[in-house]
């Protein structure tokens, strides 16, 4: 035993390898940060099935269980979905003087290959 660290007892060990059941508060946190990076940088939903991101996850944090990318695409970013639009018709409801006035621009990135639009509401 190094200096400084403590020795856990057995059923310490054996609840950190106990994994995280789907409703569990931390389960629940860590899987609403994956729908944010995958939503809010882009990436494919396939990212979560990759074997290099469920060794990441399991290094991390051991008893999360990484739901599938179906989950993902189907339920999380979903609601992540319909969070951002109730602030966003909650904020135009609330706006100065009821009024709001948008702006949109369009481009295509030479880089990927993607089309986009943007809307701005001042």
């Amino acid at each position: 035993m190094s200096h400084g660290s403590v020795q856990l007892s057995i059923s310490q060990t054996l609840e950190r390898k106990r994994k995280f059941p789907p409703s569990h508060p931390r389960a629940l946190g860590l899987s609403a940060s994956i729908s944010k990076l995958l939503a809010f940088e882009m990436l494919s939903f396939r990212l979560v099935d990759t074997d290099s991101f469920k060794q990441l996850m399991t290094i991390a944090v051991p008893q999360y269980v990484v739901p599938s990318r179906h989950y993902f695409s189907k339920t999380a970013v979903s609601s992540l979905q319909n969070q951002v639009s109730d602030k966003i018709k909650c904020a135009l409801r609330n706006a100065i003087c009821g009024k709001v006035h948008l702006t949109t621009d369009t481009w295509t990135s030479k880089h990927s290959q993607g089309r986009y639009i943007s809307l701005t509401a001042h």
